[in-house]
């Protein structure tokens, strides 16, 4: 074993640099790293595994444009030690031109390399293939994968190839997806009394074998790949939870297969468990390659698996505690005819029990039974008071606690996601003598000797973020105190109304302010007497940036706006006193009133609007537009349309002149809003008066959009006349894009159990009839996405009620007591950080 002296020692002979400055460098090989022991190689690679090579200034659009969000960039290279910043310029100036931002401003960046020799490798060779075997030996933390050098070489790594193999293996997932629900949709109405070679003599037939067939070839690659990683990984790829389910996945459709090609048990019920199973497991499956595309707040398998295993005895005892009412309610009324229903055995008991797990039990059915009404009634209060209040709620609580703790490590968590994926290209690309000499004849470029990053200077990050010298001034000294004077304080609470600060506007900078503010105190208020008098100190400042209240880019407020339209600056900004004043001055001289015309104008096209919507119900629609107008309903209604499109009009000019502003800045969920009511107006108009599909469907369907739309965009004009808690339509956004991938997960949750259960009950002749297609099948499971599925339809069926009761539970488990409570603690968290903004969207 070396100690780190030997570690130290630079193995590049040969390199032709400056002697002196490679010397300077602690270099090692991945070879020589890993003879050291573990906490050896780990301080080593936190202390020594970044090397900063240089430190300059960059144009800001260009790092934005390069960065993308992201915290570093890479590019490989056989060379140790290079002129950093004029490779990295060279490289930037290939990006795409910068787009005009309000000011132009620089950003500090950093130039490092990470010395250690191959580090790139694939495989054994490199680095990250020796870190993910002790990761699955649990020999070292999710930590691990977020210290630089290693985010380094999995960001090179995965921006070089990876990301673009996986694309691939993605897209051959979702085919066979899509060929596995045709196969679904296909077999529905499938004769199963017909041998394989009568099925193939029908269309159906050789729809369904063809695409079992693209299933088959679809399936084969990710077998291939499993098959490579389970005899490198041996008994640790098989603990691992996505490597059961990718094997349940392959079992599954071989027995499928087996079972419909070979027409073996193809009546059976078999078939359908397995086919149902399926369906559920495949859409999980998807999240092994979506995870490590985005670092969202949700990867939302691994999340569900994590939080099911925190949560677990605390799960194990709610269903403790309903075993136990369940069979105190069987034992209530076991002698009872018919009511309460549900409480005939042990088994039924405890299924409406875990029905009814959030306490929603009809009272009712227990104070008329004939059985032990009082007892009865007691028991179920006391059921509904410790599961429905307590425990329920104390679950919520739960598992949003153990969500934040899940996703404090989420970074470094999407970094072992996307490692694992690199290991299984280089892994698998290793077998393929085709993929093995065309990696290898690229070496140089998939794997350097080194990897060279670049990242923005973490000390001055904050000035990032400040927009340098511009916003650092504005922050400083855009607030110039003049005086501090007493005023009486009748007369500064009714100035004031609850608002932070009073403002008006000079040519003149320096002036007598207390003489100033109290002429337009007396001049505006008249004080009222309130018991006795008193004063209160005020101070006078201000805004010494000469021309900052300018209308367009002559003036301060549209040069920020255009910053924080481009994502270079936060919603804070605002927030700064100089700015506050800036706005407050326009606000309260001339830009309320001419929003409340505004706003009286557009409430001018909402009456009218919904004014036609009455006047539209009993309209003859044979009449063409002359015989309309003949009619009194007519006038009214066509004078109202007339009325909705001048209405319009202003604000119709009003984005179309910001939109030639903004440019591509422009665009933002307001104005996507507003021109929906735009095309949508236009579309009813002329289908209205040109008598255009007056009687379709589509008239009703764009009216109907159009009553929704008008009113959320009523929030347009009402957000800015008061700072809420909640600027609604703003925080509505902002929640369901934070949580967004978590309702995409949702609904395909929903999607699979849809499909699972018009499996299930695909032969059944009346009941249940809500399955009966799969998109009925997926509205009732959106019916009841909190779980509330009445189970007495499972067990009673008379189609599978085992299976499809088995199916029932888990869906209420999954979707009811996990999925949804996790929703509810990510809107939780992400109305926090939305409120926090609110103030800002003024």
């Amino acid at each position: 074993m070396r100690d780190q002296e030997t570690l130290e020692v630079d193995l590049l002979r040969g390199h032709e640099s400056d002697p002196e400055r490679l010397e300077s460098l602690p270099t090692a090989t991945v070879a020589s790293l890993l003879h050291l022991r573990q906490s050896e190689v780990l301080q080593y690679i936190q202390s020594n595994g970044m090397h900063k090579l240089a430190e300059f200034d960059l144009e800001e659009d260009r790092v934005f444009s390069a960065f993308k969000g992201g915290p570093m960039l890479t590019f490989g290279s056989d060379e140790l030690d290079l002129d950093a910043e004029e490779e990295w310029r060279k490289r930037l100036n290939r990006k795409l031109e910068p787009n005009p931002t309000g000011w132009h401003s620089t950003i500090t960046v950093e130039a490092f390399v990470v010395p250690i020799r191959s580090a790139a490798d694939p495989e054994s060779k490199g680095l990250l293939h020796p870190l993910l075997r002790r990761l699955q030996a649990k020999r070292l933390s999710y930590s691990v994968f977020d210290l630089p050098a290693v985010k380094a070489i999995i960001t090179y790594k995965w921006t070089k190839y990876a990301r673009t193999r996986l694309m691939i293996q993605l897209g051959l997932f979702i085919c066979w997806l899509l060929c596995f629900y045709g196969f679904i949709v296909a077999f529905q109405g499938e004769d199963l009394s017909h041998s394989l070679m009568e099925l193939l003599h029908t269309a159906r037939g050789r729809v369904t074998v063809g695409l079992e067939i693209g299933i088959l070839l679809c399936m084969l690659p990710f077998l291939a790949i499993d098959m490579t990683m389970a005899s490198i990984y041996r008994l640790q790829w098989i603990c691992d939870p996505w490597h059961i389910l990718s094997t349940l996945t392959y079992i599954n459709q071989v027995a499928i297969s087996g079972m419909h090609l070979g027409r073996l048990s193809v009546k059976s019920e078999w078939l359908t468990i397995v086919l149902a199973v399926q369906c559920i497991i495949l859409l999980f499956r998807l999240q092994y390659w979506s995870r490590a595309f985005r670092a969202t707040r949700f990867a939302f398998a691994d999340v569900l698996w994590e939080v099911i295993c925190d949560t677990s005895w605390l799960l194990a005892f709610l269903f403790l505690v309903m075993g136990g009412y369940a069979a105190a309610f069987h034992i209530t009324f076991r002698t009872a005819d018919k009511e309460p229903e549900g409480y005939g055995n042990i088994w039924k008991s405890f299924l409406t029990i875990y029905e009814h797990v959030h306490g929603d039990i009809k009272l009712e059915e227990f104070y008329s039974a004939k059985s032990l009404p009082v007892f009865g009634t007691i028991l179920a209060v006391s059921y509904i008071f410790v599961d429905g209040f307590i425990l329920a709620n104390l679950m919520v609580g739960v598992i949003i606690s153990s969500l934040d703790r899940v996703m404090e490590h989420a970074d470094a968590k999407q970094m072992v996601a996307r490692a694992y994926l690199i290991d299984e290209v280089e892994n698998t690309a290793s077998l393929l003598s085709v993929a093995r000499s065309y990696m290898s004849a690229r070496r140089t470029e998939y794997h350097p000797r080194y990897v060279h990053v670049l990242s923005v200077h973490e000390e001055k990050l904050s000035q990032v973020q400040r927009q340098s010298e511009v916003l650092k001034y504005i922050q400083n000294k855009g607030m110039h105190k003049l005086a501090e004077f007493e005023v009486e304080e009748n007369l500064i609470y009714p100035a004031f109304k609850d608002g932070p600060m009073l403002t008006f506007g000079s040519d003149e900078m320096q002036l007598d302010a207390a003489w100033e503010w109290r002429q337009l105190l007396r001049k505006h208020i008249k004080p009222e007497p309130t018991g006795w008098h008193s004063t209160l100190t005020v101070e006078a400042f201000v805004v010494p940036i000469c021309g900052a209240a300018n209308p367009d880019t002559k003036g301060l407020l549209h040069p920020l706006l255009r910053r924080y339209q481009a994502k270079r600056c936060s919603y804070f900004v605002f927030s700064l006193p100089a700015v506050q004043a800036i706005i407050n001055f326009k606000w309260t001289d001339y830009a309320r009133r001419r929003l409340f015309l505004q706003l009286a104008l557009y409430v001018c096209w909402l009456v009218c609007f919904y004014g036609f919507i009455i006047a539209f119900q009993d309209e003859d629609l044979t009449h063409s537009l002359r015989k309309l107008l003949r009619t009194t309903r007519g006038q009214v209604t066509v004078s109202l349309e007339v009325g909705v499109l001048v209405c319009m009009l202003p604000f119709l000019v009003i984005d179309a002149t910001m939109a030639g502003v903004y440019r591509q800045l422009w665009i933002d969920p307001w104005r996507i809003l507003s021109t929906i009511t735009y095309v949508n107006q236009v579309a009813i108009s002329a289908m209205h008066l040109g008598r255009l599909s007056v009687k379709s469907e589509w008239l009703t369907i764009v009216l109907a959009v159009q009553c929704i739309l008008l009113l959320f965009r009523l929030q347009y004009w009402s957000r800015a006349f008061r700072a809420t808690r909640f600027a609604f339509a703003d925080v509505l956004w902002e929640v369901i894009c934070d949580t967004s991938w978590l309702l995409i997960f949702l609904f395909i949750v929903m999607g699979g159990y849809a499909a699972a259960f018009h499996i299930t009950f695909r032969t059944a002749d009346k009941e249940p009839e809500d399955y009966k297609s799969i998109w009925r099948s997926f509205l009732t499971m959106y019916e009841h996405v909190y779980g509330d599925l009445e189970l007495k339809d499972f067990y009673s069926s008379k189609s599978m009620p085992i299976f499809a009761t088995a199916l029932a539970v888990s869906y209420i488990f999954v979707q009811g007591f996990i999925l949804v409570n996790l929703l509810i603690g990510a809107i939780i968290n992400s109305l926090d950080r939305a409120s926090r903004n609110a103030r800002a969207w003024r």
